[in-house]
């Protein structure tokens, strides 16, 4: 039964545990129903109780599982940082472009392309002459995967802009 329900039945037990005597006009209580109503107030209290006990349960397990959450986010910061460390220790003590395949790891390089971008470059008149690789923040920033589609189909990049080709490690 729930509250609802509960409250209904005591308000219409209420109502019919008033007897009004036809001679005095008394009002006289049934003590039956009021017993009845006595139950059905403790059966509310008990069923309030429990509600909000399990309020209160579920507020702790929410917390819980938002700590549990953050402490797994900084888990899983540190291990993502540590997997770049590692990387970049390999890569450092490699030669470029050696592989090395063994039965539970292999290390091999992928060319990739990557625009560097000069300190230097005015960003106000590379955006007048080549809007179609600029994106507009707070200042003009220079999309690379603009600059570099614009490479490909142009076969030029602006002052300033270069191509660099590069190998990066992979371990499986």
């Amino acid at each position: 039964m729930n509250l609802y329900n509960i409250n209904n039945q005591i308000d219409r037990l209420w109502e019919e545990s008033q007897i009004v005597d036809e001679e005095t006009g008394e009002t006289k209580e049934n003590p039956e129903i009021l017993s009845q109503i006595e139950a059905l107030q403790i059966s509310r209290q008990d069923l309030l109780k429990w509600n909000c006990l399990k309020y209160k349960d579920l507020q702790a397990f929410v917390k819980a599982v938002s700590e549990e959450i953050k402490n797994m986010q900084q888990k899983k910061k540190a291990a993502e940082n540590l997997i770049n460390r590692i990387n970049n220790y390999v890569a450092q003590n490699i030669e470029e472009g050696a592989k090395i395949k063994e039965p539970n790891f292999e290390i091999s390089w992928k060319k990739s392309e990557s625009i560097e971008i000069d300190d230097t470059l005015d960003l106000e008149e590379l955006h007048e002459n080549f809007p179609q690789i600029c994106e507009e923040e707070i200042k003009y920033k220079v999309s690379k995967t603009a600059a570099k589609a614009y490479l490909k189909q142009t076969g030029t990049l602006p002052e300033g802009m270069k191509l660099i080709t590069k190998n990066n490690i992979s371990i499986k």
